[in-house]
């Protein structure tokens, strides 16, 4: 068959790794498509060697049979990545891509790629929601990928490694109509919803919550699910609060409160998750004024705690020896800082960069104090950096990134002699 455009060739000599010359092929979308296409069989890898009589295949054929390369930005749909990724499990092929037929009358990307893996995968119908397995990223070979030539090929659903054993059979009978647009493990939760009787508001609220990728604590998950699903539509709009302090809980491995949490009553579950969020924002509100006007109820109010929360480190100094120091110019007051909250409301306090020091902080490269020294000239505030390994003190700032006076440094010079063997 002639190919769909003359300018189109160009690609099919890219992927049988001819040389071409990008500066000739007057098409942008198309060259970027040849870019992307190079790009993964550049490599000497021994897997990218092996990937490239079949991906000649399958460009050849969209080339032969779409205008895909030439319509289609490499920003708008992942084509490339997604054909890779069929490449990876060319042993469970069906069909060759050669006797393929594009849809009559289409021109949609995901339209013709869905065309294209049923033709080279499908032997029975499988949920639409499915096909998203290729548009995840990773390994070529993935989990939900393997379940998608799984189940294409006749297998049940009881039979996927990795599929939690918690999920009912009803909920997987259910999920067979679960929406295209949701990803394979929201999927897989709305058939959980729907098979406990929950409401379609219950379903949107359980499948937009973070606990919807989370399948290692599915028997907690299908618990809540239950619970809610009981207790009727009105309680549905509590379930992004509940669920998003036991994905807390659950990091923290407080797994037995958790579990006493799940038996209590639906108000008496709602009221503890209300007030952990409003107890959360509070606590930020003392380093972050800002936050005493946030909406704990708002999901990404919630995420955004859960981040802050979760940005936090063992100090370097224990809390007992962190006790004012008189000495003979002034009293020196210190104190370590121990989360991203404290070093956001240090760095707009002091008017300097200290915030950027979280990721170092995080890594255990280094610590940040803050030093308040009272003297007979007033009163002097510092932070200061130290090195978590040597113990060396890296940096010493005041507002604005000054230096420490002349009374400031000698009185730092004390502290650190007094501190002994805690500094180097």
């Amino acid at each position: 068959m002639a190919m769909a455009s003359t300018a189109a060739r160009i690609i099919v000599q890219v992927a049988e790794r001819h040389a071409w010359t990008a500066r000739k092929v007057k098409n942008p979308i198309l060259r970027k498509q040849c870019r992307m296409v190079g790009r993964n069989l550049r490599g000497s890898e021994e897997w990218q060697q092996a990937m490239q009589p079949c991906l000649a295949r399958l460009v050849r054929t969209l080339a032969e049979k779409t205008r895909l390369w030439e319509e289609v930005p490499v920003r708008r749909h992942p084509v490339v990545p997604i054909l890779v990724r069929v490449c990876a499990y060319e042993k469970d092929w069906l069909r060759p891509p050669e006797e393929w037929q594009a849809p009559a009358g289409e021109d949609a990307p995901d339209v013709i790629i869905r065309s294209l893996l049923e033709h080279t995968f499908v032997r029975y119908e499988i949920p639409a929601f499915l096909y998203h397995a290729w548009l995840v990223r990773g390994d070529l070979q993935w989990r939900e990928r393997d379940w998608f030539v799984r189940l294409a090929r006749g297998a049940s659903w009881r039979d996927l490694s990795g599929l939690p054993a918690t999920i009912s059979r009803r909920a997987l009978h259910e999920c067979r109509h679960a929406p295209a647009h949701l990803s394979i493990a929201q999927g897989l939760r709305w058939g959980q919803v729907m098979a406990s009787g929950g409401s379609a508001a219950l379903a949107h609220e359980v499948v937009t919550s973070r606990m919807a990728h989370d399948m290692t604590h599915d028997a907690w998950w299908s618990r809540l699910i239950g619970k809610f699903s009981a207790a009727g539509r009105h309680a549905s709009r509590h379930y992004g609060m509940v669920s998003d302090m036991l994905v807390e809980m659950f990091d923290q491995e407080r797994y037995e409160k958790a579990g006493r949490l799940l038996a209590l009553p639906m108000s008496e579950l709602c009221a503890h998750a209300n007030g952990f969020w409003r107890d959360a924002c509070a606590s930020l509100a003392v380093h972050l004024p800002e936050w005493q006007q946030r909406d704990h109820r708002h999901p990404e109010c919630r995420q955004q705690v859960s981040h802050l929360m979760r940005q936090h480190w063992h100090p370097l100094f224990p809390r007992s020896v962190q006790r004012p120091i008189r000495m003979r110019m002034g009293l020196l007051h210190w104190r370590e800082l121990t989360n991203a909250a404290e070093l956001i409301a240090e760095g707009r306090t002091m008017r300097h960069c200290v915030a950027s020091r979280v990721h170092a902080c995080l890594h255990g490269h280094s610590s940040v104090l803050i030093i308040t020294i009272v003297h007979a000239g007033g009163e002097e505030r510092l932070t200061m950096e130290i090195c978590r390994k040597t113990r060396v003190i890296r940096e010493v700032r005041g507002r604005y990134n000054r230096h420490p006076s002349d009374i400031a440094q000698h009185c730092l010079d004390q502290w650190a002699i007094a501190m002994g063997g805690m500094m180097a």
